[in-house]
Parts: structure tokens; sequence; C-alpha cells
């Protein structure tokens, strides 16, 4: 993202309808004014909770994150698509808040079980392993695990029954 002064980000957000302005507002990291918007109840965070935690998550506001899921953000909407961003990317920060705040590794539906099967083929760090298995991600071949991905040998056997 192009630097903008925060002058000219606060002038563009005054034009904006209060939904779009709180969308923006997560898109810049401009916290204060999402603060401002969620605590005079402009604006509902259930009603705009998966655009606006996905916008947070994209654009590595992990204050902003952080915020959104104290509110009540819910981790799981839309899936697991929401983690897919801190996986890709190592973020192990916001793995762990949204882990924190409720994100369910075993739900059924789209995407939610195959966090570790994502993390594994894709060479994460350990740390996002480990954290997964913490949490309680399922696993029903340690042994099949250990073949396929040597690498992480020393973190499923923590972890193997």
């Amino acid at each position: 993202m192009i630097p903008i002064s925060d002058d000219v980000i606060h002038k563009a957000l005054s034009k904006l309808d209060i939904h779009d302005k709180f969308l923006a507002a997560i898109e810049y990291g401009v916290i204060d004014e999402v603060k401002k918007l969620i605590e005079e109840d402009k604006v509902d965070i259930h009603e705009s909770n998966e655009r606006a935690l996905e916008l947070a998550i994209y654009y590595d506001h992990n204050d902003m994150v952080k915020y959104l899921l104290e509110k009540g953000a819910d981790p799981n909407i839309g899936g697991g698509r929401l983690m897919r961003h801190p996986i890709d990317r190592n973020n192990l920060e916001q793995i762990t808040m949204l882990l924190d705040y409720g994100f369910k590794l075993n739900a059924d539906g789209w995407d939610h079980s195959e966090m570790l099967s994502i993390a594994l083929r894709d060479g994460k760090d350990e740390e996002i392993i480990d954290l997964f298995l913490k949490h309680g991600a399922k696993v029903s071949n340690f042994d099949k695990l250990k073949k396929s991905y040597p690498k992480y040998t020393e973190i499923f056997n923590k972890y193997q029954p």
C-alpha cells in the first residue's frame, strides 16, 4: 500500500457514509476512527464482521484484528478463509489471536479442518504447526504425517498419544 498522510486519509474518510468509512478506516489502519465508530454505536461489528475482520487481517493490522475480536467479531465467519491469510504469511500473532478468540480448527464446513493440512503442505513455520496441534487440530494418523512431513517429527511426537 502506498503511504498516505493522516490528513489525506481523514479528509477522505469524512466524505464516506458510515459503513464505507468504517471499512476504509480498517483498511488504512486508522484504529482511532474504528474505535470511535464502534463505541459511539454508529456501526454494529456483527453486521460488518466478516469484511471488517478480513480487511484487518489482509492488511496486517494486528492491533485492529485484536480490537475487532475483543469487540465480538467472529473468527469463524466465512469458514476457514480468515485463517488462510495469516498462514500464508506466517503471521503467528494473527493465528494466535484467531485461535484464542475461538477459531474452530475442527469445525464442519468449508476449510476449517484443513488448516493444519495447508500449513503442513506449504512447509510453514514449526511454531504454526505446534500452535494448531496445541489448540486441538485433529490428526488421525501421526505415523503417516511423520513419513510425509519428517521436518515436523519432533512436534508430532509431543502430541502423539
